[in-house]
């Protein structure tokens, strides 16, 4: 079975959720990175002024399972000041909210600044000479796992902070361009598997939100996820920190936060 065109495809008003949008948890539940680049891609195109500002932050509220399904979506301008602007997109399924989008865009102003105090981490070593892997964590043979491509770059999955090179296979919205920022959305959800906090096979770590903060473009189609993940027993709540890179060093961070429970089905399937 050829994979579909994209992760969504456009009907009138509606956005309709292709199989690569699937998650490793339920075959008929989205992967949280795709609803994510749909309202990031809405906030880059909204007034006022969008090639003016740059999305500096985006913090995404997962509200309820997302589910393979058709959506409609809306934008709203919190405040529009002169540096700064705030606004809110939201995803709906059968007019229900699922996914709430919060961001923060800076006014563009270039200037001329002195050699950084901090100097920028440079990016992992790849993408070119790695060998092709595939997230472990899904049943399906399509889902997100299809849609995106991966290479190690450092460590070993499953056994600790993990660096990814990760990119798109497919644009997000069939016939029409993803941009480089949609593309890293997309990605960063990825924390969660690229790092997995506890094995899989004996925990479920969902991510109800993400946040992602940038202080500058993205460029290019690969991304790399450099993460780590933390859990702790005494409150069933875990996080992945994500660095965050191009081809040309480091641009910013990405948390999740992690709800840590046993799994509830039976021992060995992974997914599901």
């Amino acid at each position: 079975m050829s994979p579909p065109e994209a992760f969504f495809v456009r009907d009138g008003d509606r956005l309709l959720a292709t199989e690569l949008t699937r998650g490793p948890w339920s075959s008929t539940l989205q992967h949280g990175g795709p609803p994510a680049a749909l309202l990031t891609t809405a906030i880059e195109r909204c007034e006022p002024d969008p090639a003016g500002f740059m999305i500096a932050r985006l913090t995404f509220e997962y509200l309820r399972p997302v589910p393979i399904g058709a959506f409609t979506l809306t934008t709203t301008v919190a405040r529009a000041g002169q540096a700064a602007q705030r606004l809110e997109a939201t995803l709906l399924h059968e007019d229900k909210p699922v996914l709430v989008a919060r961001a923060l865009r800076i006014r563009r102003a270039p200037l001329v600044l002195p050699s950084p105090r901090c100097p920028r981490h440079a990016a992992p070593r790849g993408p070119a000479g790695l060998e092709p892997w595939v997230f472990p964590l899904f049943r399906d043979s399509i889902g997100y796992h299809t849609g995106v491509e991966a290479r190690i770059a450092r460590g070993v999955w499953g056994k600790g902070a993990t660096a990814a090179w990760l990119r798109l296979r497919q644009p997000l919205v069939a016939g029409e361009p993803t941009s480089p920022l949609a593309a890293l959305v997309t990605l960063a959800d990825a924390g969660n598997g690229v790092c997995p906090v506890l094995d899989p096979r004996e925990y479920s770590f969902i991510n109800p939100d993400m946040t992602i903060h940038v202080d500058r473009d993205p460029r290019g189609e690969w991304f790399a996820l450099d993460s780590r993940a933390t859990a702790d027993g005494s409150a069933g709540i875990g996080l992945v920190q994500s660095e965050l890179h191009d081809r040309d060093g480091e641009l910013g961070r990405a948390l999740q936060s992690l709800v840590v429970e046993p799994r509830r089905i039976e021992p060995g399937r992974i997914g599901g």
